[in-house]
């Protein structure tokens, strides 16, 4: 092949890095023409001509049935492509939503701690039906390893056919090959349990704006289990939806009247406020009479009086953690797989 000119040398130099980037789709797919290629820098089709038969030739592009696709085939690392992954120090942090608090705060937190060692962080969502086809993208993209943080079965199928470093936040998968960050769930709901046991709680409730929604907690279930083991057991559930607050906080009015300290587990911040604002109607001292407790309760306590325990993941310390386990893999860690818990926060929310 001739010498290639300044300006295609140019193009190929961008044209590669926007493939890195699945600018121009995933492999397999259809890549633009030659007309289009020379329309997109302004330059003779021969220019553009010449940049498409170096990417076939660095087995970049393929060519079939007079049209060029991107290739399936891995690029040696010593091509031009493959030395410029090496060079892009991508991490990718793999969840399954982004709705929660948690996901956002961790990727911050990561992305942070990386930045700082000169590597930046992608984020991509991965399903049950799509993830396959994700890594292959994100192999693309030249990513040398993965934070991985959906729910536990998908997690392990990403960790048993990643052919890179993999970190995960919440589940033990040493098994699949990769490095854990524990947040500590059941020492939650440890640390919650001792805590209102030595402030004098005699009978524990959960509240909770239906039975579902608890029996999905696995937290509470690591909570039951700690009373259990200091020969204690919950009460009873109070199911403070909209159609049962009223029948369930007359019934926790009876049970006050008993003049003995309740504790009460809740399920999320909706459920908080409407027994804090129940306690304010009812002059009902907390944490004197009643000791409220809940995980990863957000909001501040601006409309309610008391104050509320609150038992979370020390989420900025588990995101530098993983964000630190990574890179000593990327960077040539073989030790085997290995576990790190972090200690969760408590937090005494009271109104200022």
């Amino acid at each position: 092949m001739a010498k290639l000119s300044n300006k295609a040398l140019e193009i190929l130099t961008e044209v590669r890095r926007q493939i890195l980037e699945n600018r121009f789709g995933r492999p397999g797919d259809k890549f633009i023409g030659i007309r289009d290629l020379a329309a997109m820098f302004s330059v003779r089709t021969s220019t553009a001509q010449d940049v498409f038969e170096t990417l076939r030739d660095e087995g970049i592009l393929m060519f079939s049935q007079k049209k060029y696709f991107l290739s399936h085939g891995i690029i040696p690392s010593d091509s031009p492509l493959g030395k410029m992954r090496k060079e892009r120090k991508l991490v990718a942090l793999l969840c399954d939503h982004v709705e929660s608090y948690y996901i956002p705060t961790f990727a911050d937190s990561v992305a942070a701690y990386l930045q700082k060692e000169g590597y930046s962080l992608t984020l991509s969502l991965v399903t049950e039906t799509s993830y396959r086809q994700d890594l292959r993208s994100l192999y693309d993209m030249g990513v040398q390893g993965f934070l991985v943080l959906p729910q536990f079965s998908l997690i392990n199928k990403i960790c048993r056919i990643a052919n890179l470093p993999c970190v995960t936040s919440g589940y033990d998968c040493t098994e699949a090959g990769a490095d854990c960050i524990l947040s500590g769930g059941s020492r939650q709901a440890e640390m919650l349990a001792d805590m209102m046991l030595e402030e004098g709680c005699k009978r524990f409730y959960f509240a909770t704006p239906t039975r579902e929604i608890l029996e999905e907690k696995a937290i509470y279930k690591a909570f039951m289990v700690r009373l259990y083991e200091r020969n204690v057991k919950i009460e009873s559930d109070l199911i403070i939806g909209e159609s049962e607050v009223r029948n369930n906080l007359n019934f926790l009015r009876k049970l006050l009247a008993k003049k003995e300290k309740i504790g009460i587990v809740c399920t999320n911040e909706q459920v908080t406020h409407r027994i804090m604002r129940w306690c304010d109607n009812n002059n009902v001292s907390v944490p004197k009479e009643l000791m409220l407790a809940a995980f990863r309760t957000k909001s501040p306590m601006n409309q309610q009086r008391g104050e509320i325990i609150t038992v979370e993941e020390n989420i900025e310390k588990e995101a530098a953690e993983a964000a630190a386990v990574l890179l000593q893999r990327i960077r040539g860690d073989t030790s085997p797989p290995k576990v790190i818990v972090v200690e969760p926060k408590m937090i005494n929310r009271i109104k200022e």
